[in-house]
């Protein structure tokens, strides 16, 4: 029921030395998380976009989940939290339902959203500068994969997280084997 300072725990602080370990300076940040249950992943990868969208004018977040209850829960649960706390150290950033403005002087802004995997598959032709893709083996199909991946240029600032819990080789968790 209070807030507490972010810090990593022991599981958190390993994905940061094996990013640091295989980080490519010239490339996009590419992390696939390949994660048991509730080890601070989803949330690592939140506080990350947030960090995105604080540091990158005009950059476009998108956190992307199996479910809408999913992506409701890691909008409302993580992001926003991390928006709420910034506020209260006068970032000047504002956040309803489904949106998050992160803004900058001058005018400019960066925005995080959520979506379904479903729903992302008609966003052909969109832009992001960074996608969290949680819960990924739990994706209808590839289309999903290939409509938010393809949405994120090779700006070397850009991101692009994919976690999830195993779901199998065959059948639903085939496409993202």
């Amino acid at each position: 029921g209070r807030t507490v300072p972010f810090r990593f725990a022991p599981s958190q602080q390993r994905i940061m030395r094996e990013i640091r370990e295989h980080y490519r300076p010239n490339m996009p940040l590419q992390v696939i998380l390949y994660k048991s249950r509730r080890t601070g992943g989803s949330t690592w990868a939140v506080a990350l976009l947030t960090a995105h969208n604080m540091a990158k004018r005009g950059g476009k977040s998108v956190i992307v989940a199996q479910l809408d209850k999913t992506a409701k829960e890691l909008y409302e649960e993580r992001a926003q939290p991390f928006a709420e706390a910034m506020q209260r150290r006068g970032v000047d950033i504002k956040s309803d339902k489904t949106q998050i403005t992160y803004n900058f002087q001058g005018g400019h802004y960066s925005k995080l959203t959520r979506a379904t995997a479903k729903t992302v598959i008609g966003g052909r032709g969109l832009t992001a500068s960074a996608v969290l893709l949680s819960e990924a083996s739990y994706y209808p199909g590839e289309e999903s994969f290939v409509s938010m991946v393809n949405t994120v240029s090779k700006d070397p600032d850009n991101i692009i997280i994919i976690e999830t819990t195993p779901n199998g080789i065959e059948g639903p968790g085939q496409a993202f084997y």
